[in-house]
């Protein structure tokens, strides 16, 4: 049976502004993950030049690819314990892979591309026989979705699979699952034009098991792709997998995605470029209020342009680790548990959706008393 997570952990991707003096994003057939920036010197606040081969200042994946490359790395070390964290490190997972294509490797559960906005346009995906391409995040997705398969049966049949002559197919992680997710629409939340969506279940498995047994036995987490909101089920229930490959390797970790900034005011993201607010108000406040408080600068962060974040930038924070919230430790993340987001809920234009870092997405009506994290 289906029920939204209530548990000890949660749930992230972005839209930023790329600017004139930054490498442009790689183009639909160039995207990929450049070998020339492994080296990554000390970041050092202020204006850099795109080119130098060193992610600096301001730079970030999103304003220069090439430069900050080695923080947007979505393959890491190899590893064995498939389905945990293993020796991943916080924010990966250890997925399983056919022997042929390297074996059980780390794969981030954030997002390594340029950033998304809350909706996805079918003309972000290319159609290639039996498999879909996401230009956006440089992602393989197989057409169509295996069923009726465990948790544990899916992460294996996904690695059995040899589809476009490609065998290291893998089930996603919740971050590569939720990056299909249009938050604008529902039934599905999803661009149905290429890939072919199970319509008497649109209950989809990631790689993330939920980290404390609730008394039904062992669960897994999975993607609602109905509603866009994130479920637990136990591990032998019969749900679909979508499998997904690609994203760059190397055999080590990454660290160093979040730098503090403004006399530890402010979180600066290496990925994304954006800067966020790196504590909330002491108050919770209502929507109207906190776009507000964010608007008008309340918290007299440095900087212009601080506004409320949307869904997919608030859950491009998400690093789950074996503690909560699942937040890097850079952020004073006390007692919130609800996040407001200036995204609109499909079909009810008075809820927004909000974010929490123990139970997910899910919507909140305007006057609701939640917290806010501004971001710019």
């Amino acid at each position: 049976m289906h029920r939204s997570v209530i548990s000890h952990h949660i749930f992230c991707a972005i839209a930023v502004i790329c600017f004139a003096a930054c490498r442009p994003v790689p183009s639909d057939d160039q995207f990929g993950y450049p070998d020339d920036a492994l080296g990554i010197g000390d970041a050092s606040i202020g204006l850099a030049e795109c080119g130098t081969s060193t992610c600096e200042g301001d730079e970030s994946f999103a304003k220069c690819p090439n430069d900050c490359a080695a923080f947007a790395i979505h393959l890491a070390a190899p590893c064995t314990a498939t389905g945990t964290q293993d020796t991943c490190g916080r924010g990966w997972f250890c997925v399983d892979r056919a022997a042929s294509a390297g074996g059980p490797v780390c794969v981030a559960d954030f997002p390594t591309w340029p950033p998304l906005a809350d909706t996805r346009a079918t003309e972000d995906f290319a159609e290639q026989a039996d498999i879909i391409l996401d230009k956006a995040t440089g992602l393989t997705w197989a057409k169509n979705s295996l069923r009726d398969l465990s948790w544990r049966d899916a992460m294996v049949a996904c690695t059995q699979q040899k589809w476009a002559g490609q065998t290291d197919w893998r089930m996603p992680t919740r971050a590569e699952m939720r990056s299909l997710l249009d938050f604008s629409v529902e039934n599905p939340a999803a661009p149905f034009v290429h890939l072919d969506w199970n319509p008497a279940s649109l209950r989809y498995w990631v790689v993330l098991p939920v980290p404390t047994e609730s008394g039904h036995g062992p669960e897994a987490f999975s993607v609602n792709l109905g509603d866009a909101k994130l479920g637990s089920e136990r591990t032998d229930t019969p749900l679909a997998v979508r499998c997904v490959r690609g994203g760059r390797q190397v055999n080590g970790k990454v660290e160093g995605r979040f730098v503090l900034r403004d006399g530890g005011a402010t979180v600066f993201d290496r990925i994304t470029g954006l800067s966020w607010q790196r504590g909330a108000p002491g108050t919770p406040l209502g929507w109207p209020d906190a776009q507000a408080y964010c608007a008008t600068n309340a918290a007299q962060l440095s900087g212009t342009g601080w506004r409320l974040p949307s869904l997919r930038e608030l859950e491009g924070l998400i690093e789950i680790g074996p503690t909560t919230p699942a937040l890097d430790p850079l952020f004073a993340v006390t007692s919130e548990v609800w996040q407001w987001t200036s995204s609109v809920m499909p079909g009810n234009p008075g809820a927004m959706w909000m974010q929490s870092w123990i139970v997910g997405p899910d919507a909140g009506g305007k006057g609701d008393a939640r917290q806010v994290r501004c971001v710019r």
